[in-house]
């Protein structure tokens, strides 16, 4: 006989992501990219102003731009995290799946549009989370969950070299 404790896909005893956990990972992440991209010179931006080409910080950054910033960044953590990312836990583990591929495509053009608030990298390490929450309820990794979670680092990545870069 089997039970629901040698099945492991059974979605009873397994474990959700600890959202508190990640949401404060990902406002982290997305915090630092935002005070990045306010107040940090690096090597890759174009070569422009006394501290160009170098490692520094912006001698006009205020610190209330920077802190401005940081708070856009974590309120976009916080709604990414304790609204969709809440929501899509409680669905079905497919709409999960879909769930991962929406965040991933909404973090597509805000990568472009708004890289500097760092609603993209929130966006992005939602979308592999809840993609990798599908794989391990459903036992398998639906097409959806795949492209959402390949997205979604695409999304993370290319914030953070545009972050560094601009």
């Amino acid at each position: 006989m089997t039970t629901h404790l040698d099945n492991p896909t059974a979605t009873s005893t397994q474990r959700r992501p600890n959202l508190a956990v990640v949401g404060a990972v990902g406002g982290s992440v997305a915090a630092l990219l935002a005070m990045i991209s306010t107040a940090v010179d690096s090597p890759f931006r174009p070569k422009e102003g006394p501290t160009s080409g170098q490692w520094g910080i912006f001698p006009d950054a205020s610190a209330g731009e920077v802190a401005a910033h940081a708070g856009i960044a974590l309120l976009a953590a916080v709604v990414v995290f304790a609204v969709a990312a809440r929501v899509a836990l409680r669905q079905k583990p497919g709409s999960t799946a879909v769930w991962s591929l929406v965040l991933a495509i909404l973090g597509l053009p805000t990568g472009i549009v708004v890289y500097w608030s760092g609603l993209p990298a929130a966006l992005g390490i939602a979308a592999i989370v809840l993609g990798l929450d599908a794989r391990r309820r459903l036992g398998r990794l639906p097409a959806s969950a795949a492209v959402g979670i390949g997205l979604g680092a695409i999304v993370l990545i290319a914030n953070s070299m545009l972050v560094f870069a601009s």
